[in-house]
């Protein structure tokens, strides 16, 4: 993917090519909490849960936008169930949130990152990750999956308009604390400091694989994007979401001993 639109400064266009910022994608395992992997070799089904989404339009005070984040929603949504379902050797099954209000309730209460000025998922804070997939044990969603454990799936987005892209590029260009802080941005995170000025938008995925009774984490994956609109566009979402269940399916495949 393409990280940021072309720089109007070569001086900048150079420091941020000699950092790596050009790199379109982030795909990393976030430690959220202490991971369970013992546990996943005993698992053998997974519900899966409607995904917890918000589309915002970025600018000085990011607004949320219901009919991107419901377009979001349904995109990541059938996309989980095609690629999930096959992602063997466990049994996935959609966790059907219709039969149990509270479970609904709690699948919207799980909390997401923040946006920050001109668009900027707040992904980390104080610099360790700002998600921690569930934070406690929910026990209304351990009421109603009929797995043994709960595929939780967080999604934020931001979209910038042409005038507030303008802005940001402008502004990078500019702002003497920008040069000032430059070094400090680039050693603690390259690719948000350009996507910052220069990115179509910004979206934060996190993948959850948890427990819900214990709120242990047996598996998760982290995506980002500085591209603009994944979230708005099936294909992108089906190549993310892909990527994410090949993922899931060597990690599951590699928990797996002869005989279990």
């Amino acid at each position: 993917m393409t990280a940021f639109r072309a720089m109007r400064s070569p001086l900048l266009l150079a420091v941020l090519l000699a950092s790596g910022t050009l790199a379109g994608c982030v795909s990393a395992a976030r430690v959220l909490r202490p991971q369970a992997a013992d546990r996943l070799p005993r698992v053998r089904t997974v519900s899966l849960a409607p995904p917890r989404v918000a589309v915002y339009e970025a600018g000085p005070y990011p607004r949320l936008v219901t009919e991107w984040t419901e377009s979001a929603r349904t995109n990541l949504a059938g996309t989980l169930t095609r690629h999930f379902e096959s992602a063997g050797p466990l049994i996935v099954q959609n966790l059907d949130v219709t039969r149990s209000p509270a479970a609904a309730q709690a699948v919207e209460a799980l909390p997401l990152w923040s946006v920050g000025k001109y668009g900027t998922i707040q992904t980390v804070a104080a610099g360790k990750p700002a998600l921690s997939c569930v934070a406690s044990p929910v026990p209304a969603l351990a009421e109603a999956a009929d797995g043994d454990a709960v595929l939780l799936t967080y999604a934020v987005e931001s979209i910038k308009t042409p005038k507030v892209m303008a802005v940001g590029a402008v502004a990078g260009v500019v702002d003497p604390s920008n040069w000032l802080f430059l070094p400090l941005w680039l050693a603690a995170d390259p690719k948000g400091w350009a996507g910052y000025f220069w990115g179509a938008g910004h979206t934060a995925v996190q993948f959850c694989l948890v427990d819900p009774r214990t709120a242990e984490v047996l598996w998760s994956q982290f995506e980002e994007s500085y591209a603009g609109r994944v979230l708005q566009n099936p294909a992108r979402v089906d190549s993310l979401v892909a990527d994410a269940a090949k993922k899931f399916q060597q990690r599951v495949a590699a928990s797996r001993k002869p005989g279990v």
